[in-house]
């Protein structure tokens, strides 16, 4: 239930790195993220010119993930910011929405409310097609304090995500 595009609307659990299994501890996916920032960086175009190559967006997302999982909260956010910028460029629905989900999610992190208000609004329009976008909306409503509108968007995410998560809310408590 994801929006269409390059990704193939597959979706792990928050924080999974595809092909990275779930008893690798923190060390290993360094590494093997590491190692696919290395191969991104050695195929990204570096002109200017390249900002809406869809993999110079991808790859200032990954710098912007490997930021936050490092807890240099500023220079992910920063990174993060840059990634949507060429995302709204590139203008691909699939690509604002991968970047714009964990943004929020930083955002959210860093109590920066305001500012995930204005990125909760790019990605809006894709709520009710797309539970990544359903679910990070659900954890800024918690955010702001708007339990109802939470709980919607909850709901809206379980619906999307199918059946076997309908008694399972969207969002987990952190």
């Amino acid at each position: 239930a994801a929006v269409g595009g390059r990704a193939g609307g597959v979706v792990g659990p928050p924080g999974a790195v595809a092909g990275v299994p779930d008893t690798a501890g923190p060390e290993h996916v360094r590494g093997e993220v590491g190692g696919l920032g290395r191969d991104l960086h050695a195929h990204a175009d570096p002109s200017p010119d390249a900002a809406g190559d869809w993999r110079t967006i991808y790859l200032q997302l990954l710098d912007a993930e490997q930021a936050a999982a490092a807890d240099r909260t500023e220079p992910a956010l920063e990174q993060f910011a840059t990634a949507l910028q060429s995302a709204i460029r590139f203008n691909a629905a699939e690509d604002l929405v991968a970047v714009a989900v964990p943004y929020l999610q930083a955002l959210i992190a860093a109590s920066q409310l305001d500012s995930a208000r204005i990125v909760a609004g790019r990605i809006s329009v894709w709520t009710d097609r797309d539970a990544r976008v359903a679910t990070v909306q659900a954890q800024l409503f918690r955010a702001l304090g708007q339990n109802d509108a939470a709980r919607k968007a909850e709901e809206t995410a379980a619906r999307l995500l199918g059946p076997q998560t309908a008694s399972t809310p969207a969002t987990t408590p952190r």
